[in-house]
């Protein structure tokens, strides 16, 4: 664990991390996980292989569900209906169905990520970029995985995530306003409630560029520039993670002051001595004396006292 802050960049890493699927028959019932078996027959590293349905035991899963899954609102249920009519109008391949089914997808492995980010540096600032969409996805369910193999020179998409090991590319989309969510939750996991500073935002990947104005190194001849223009899906996150301090070198810093404190103390205490000291000196050589000298409190300090009035 390392209490010096640093910057972390993920390019495209969040939509290569694993995932879990979660199912359930509809909105009062409960989550179910999918466990992957071997068929009958088959062995796990060959294939073919089967889902089942299991109650959710992974507290990693539990954790992630609740944090990442919102129901919907009537506005996003609105649009979803608009978005089957458009397709349907435009004559594009609707959303795969899942059967009647409610069907997820939840990025707990970018919440171990997070987890393990917050553990190891404490002081961090995160940027992440990624898709929040992919096109021609054909597997059923929310957040559903781009399976996409070349053939022939072409790209063909599966409608199953059941295919050869090795032989195509699986690519999830990102839930930035999930992420953002999640990278909290994990800060707030790792180091309690209320102890240092967290702050998240995400913005497209066209904003980005035009905020720190690197679109001009970007541009084309005619002024076309795919880093604005094009890549609408791409966009980047920044977490930052930070007011978290060492325990250890805290106390090393406590057991420091203390000892300054005493030292400050000791001096004070000396000094206070030394007025006292020159306050009887000033009252001694200033008391009138009969004859003799004025012995003060201290014999070190003996004065000739004044001569007596006439």
């Amino acid at each position: 664990r390392d209490y010096q802050h640093c910057f972390l960049l993920m390019m495209e890493v969040l939509d290569n991390l694993p995932h879990d699927r979660v199912a359930r028959a509809g909105a009062g019932s409960p989550w179910r996980q999918t466990v992957v078996l071997p068929q009958a027959g088959s062995v796990m590293a060959e294939g073919p292989w089967r889902e089942e349905l299991e109650e959710v035991a992974d507290p990693l899963l539990r954790r992630c569900l609740d944090v990442v899954y919102k129901p919907p609102t009537l506005e996003e249920k609105l649009d979803s209906r608009f978005n089957r009519l458009l397709d349907f109008i435009l004559a594009k391949d609707p959303e795969p169905d899942a059967g009647g089914a409610e069907v997820l997808f939840v990025p707990t492995a970018s919440l171990a990520l997070m987890d393990t980010l917050h553990d190891a540096r404490p002081n961090h600032s995160l940027i992440a970029a990624d898709f929040d969409k992919l096109p021609d996805v054909k597997v059923p369910g929310k957040y559903a995985p781009l399976v996409s193999e070349k053939v022939g020179g072409q790209n063909f998409d599966h409608p199953s995530i059941f295919v050869p090991w090795g032989s195509a590319d699986i690519f999830f989309p990102t839930d930035f306003d999930a992420l953002g969510r999640l990278y909290r939750a994990s800060a707030e996991h790792v180091w309690g409630e209320g102890t240092g500073r967290v702050n998240t935002a995400h913005y497209r990947q066209g904003a980005v560029m035009k905020r720190y104005k690197e679109m001009f190194k970007t541009a084309t001849i005619c002024a076309f520039n795919p880093m604005v223009d094009d890549f609408l899906n791409a966009r980047f996150f920044f977490g930052d993670s930070y007011n978290r301090r060492d325990p250890a070198l805290t106390a090393v810093q406590q057991a420091q002051q203390a000892a300054i404190s005493a030292w400050e103390q000791q001096q004070r205490q000396l000094r206070h001595r030394q007025q006292q000291q020159e306050q009887q000196q000033k009252a001694a050589a200033a008391a009138p004396q009969g004859s003799g000298a004025s012995r003060g409190p201290d014999a070190s300090v003996l004065r000739p006292g004044p001569p007596p009035p006439q």
